[in-house]
Formats: structure tokens, sequence, C-alpha cells
């Protein structure tokens, strides 16, 4: 059975679905954005591995098996290109924190399709699966030494700092820490 259609460009997925969620127009080009299948795990490692490169001399590369272990404890959805390529993907985990809120993670955009917003597509459409789901609010960790770019592409999103926390998993080869971001779901 094939991964069922979470948004096609600003158009409603598929009626009926669980998984449909409402418009994303943004202004910018449209993805199609999908739940994963272990087809994709290859193609998911290789576009974190190329876009998190900053991050190899604290953490070792994303292997294919990572992301099939992650999608048992989680979601990554996907974002297709016109021409049906993997433009960015983005992982939600499964399980809640305390407070009913949910870690999101691993967005990764290919780096010649950045700019276009399909990162906050992506995590607008992550959001979405979560407000469907019930879930109150949204966690995300970006590692401290990380561009500015990145904090204030998370805060236009509605993001804001609420603390941080050493980096522990996987274990990084050099010490660093995650300002923890926080977003409530209306």
């Amino acid at each position: 059975m094939p991964p069922s259609i979470i948004a096609t460009g600003g158009v409603q997925g598929k009626p009926g679905t669980s998984k449909s969620m409402s418009e994303i127009r943004t202004g910018k080009q449209a993805i199609t954005i999908r739940e994963a299948s272990t087809e994709d795990r290859d193609a998911i490692a290789d576009l974190l591995n190329r876009g998190f490169e900053d991050e190899r001399p604290y953490f070792d590369g994303t292997t294919p098996q990572q992301v099939d272990e992650e999608m048992k404890e989680g979601t990554y959805l996907v974002g297709l290109d016109a021409q049906n390529r993997l433009a960015g993907c983005v992982y939600i985990s499964r399980h809640p924190f305390a407070n009913g809120y949910r870690r999101v993670a691993e967005l990764g955009v290919e780096s010649s399709l950045r700019s276009r917003g399909y990162g906050r597509q992506l995590m607008e459409a992550a959001e979405q699966l979560l407000r469907n789901d019930g879930c109150s609010g949204v966690k995300i960790g970006v590692l401290n030494f990380k561009q500015e770019q990145l904090f204030k592409f998370y805060r236009s999103l509605g993001y804001h700092e609420t603390g941080d926390q050493p980096a522990t998993i996987p274990a990084p080869k050099k010490p660093c820490h995650l300002i923890i971001m926080s977003k409530t779901l209306a």
C-alpha cells in the first residue's frame, strides 16, 4: 500500500484519510508531502548526511538502519519536488513528553532547493499532523553551534527558546548542547 499523501502543493490531501490536512499556501513553490516508507530510508539518510555536514565534528552520519529504527519510534514526512525527487524530510516522534508536547527533528532540505519554502511547508505539515493527533505542542532541539539563520527560521514559525540540555543521543564525539525551542499548537 503506498504512503498516504499529506498535502500536495497547497491542495488538500486525500479525502477520507486520517493523514489529510488543510491547505498550505506559502507563496513559494510547492512540494508534495507524504509519510515516508521503508523504500525512502536510503534517500533520507543520504539527504541528512549531506545536509548536516557541519555536524560531522560532533556526530557520525546517519545510516539507513538508523532511519529504520527511527521509523519504528515515529514518522518521517518527505517532501517531493515537481519531478518527484526527494526535496526534504522531517521526523516526528511518536512519544509525548509529560506536558503532551512531541519532538520534531531532522528537518532537512536539499541544499540546491533551499529558500523555496520547502522547510516551512514540511514543518507546517508536521505541526498539522500533530494537531490532528491531539498534540498540545512541539519541542525541537537546535545544536548550539548552528547559524543564527536557523534560529530565526524557527522563530518565524512561532517557536521560542525554552531551555538547553546536553546533546547525548547519539553520543557526540565532542561536547555540545541543544537549545530547546517550543511552540504551543492551537
